[in-house]
């Protein structure tokens, strides 16, 4: 007959602290579950308020539901003009809140400007750089200055009659390169950018431009051409995108 291999038992130092280490995963995972159960009673306690987004004459663009104290993504829509922001923040929602769009209107003014965006922390947005007014651009440089401490250049969604260059501490170049003048309402480009920070409210992009001509009856002449700067808008702990 075999004889049975005697089983050899833990020393006695070694199932304290296998007892010890049990119980620690077991109390962290019951505080685990007692904080998750009172962080869900807590959500579920708050006032849900009504955030309600029109024009100006009182026609509804959409409707949108958020928790109190949380931000709410608007929707998209056409505005007539340069989309400046909304009428009230959007950010921290305390009460119903009706708001409006906000814009520029531009007249026979030549004028490179993209419309105010809003983003949440960590999000990829883009800005759309466009020529307004009636003026036909023939050529011009653009400098886009953006906060490298909150937002980072994440490329472009190609580049419509320009080339665009990183030069580094938060200054794009943007040139006009176009066989053809540029005309108002025209795409010049989609540039991505990446938002890092949300500790912020908003942050501004700047525009401005030198060396930009016109083209009239076939002959470039010199132009003043005025940019329009707007701001990105960052939204915490924003619901409903």
């Amino acid at each position: 007959m075999k004889k049975e291999k005697k089983r050899k038992s833990l020393p006695f130092w070694a199932q304290i602290i296998l007892i010890l280490a049990c119980g620690a995963i077991l109390g962290g995972a019951v505080y685990g579950t007692i904080r998750y159960v009172k962080w869900r009673q807590y959500e579920d306690s708050l006032p849900i308020y009504t955030v309600t987004f029109a024009y100006q004459d009182g026609t509804t663009i959409e409707t949108k539901h958020v928790k109190e104290g949380r931000g709410v993504y608007p929707p998209e829509f056409n505005a007539p003009g340069v989309f400046q922001g909304w009428s009230k923040p959007i950010n921290n929602v305390k009460a119903d809140t009706e708001v409006h769009p906000l814009y520029y209107t531009i007249a026979d003014e030549n004028l490179f400007c993209f419309d105010s965006v809003y983003v949440k922390e960590g999000d990829e947005f883009t800005i759309k750089l466009i020529l307004t007014g009636e003026v036909n651009i023939s050529s011009a440089e653009l400098t886009v200055s953006y906060d490298t401490n909150v937002m980072e250049f994440a490329g472009t969604n190609g580049e419509n009659h320009c080339s665009i260059s990183n030069e580094g501490d938060g200054k794009l170049i943007v040139c006009l390169n176009s066989d053809e003048p540029i005309k108002e309402e025209t795409l010049v480009s989609e540039i991505k950018f990446k938002a890092l920070k949300k500790d912020v409210y908003s942050t501004q992009i700047d525009l401005s431009c030198k060396n930009a001509k016109v083209s009239q009856s076939g002959v470039d002449a010199p132009a003043t051409v005025s940019t329009l700067n707007n701001k990105i808008y960052y939204l915490q702990e924003a619901d409903n995108k």
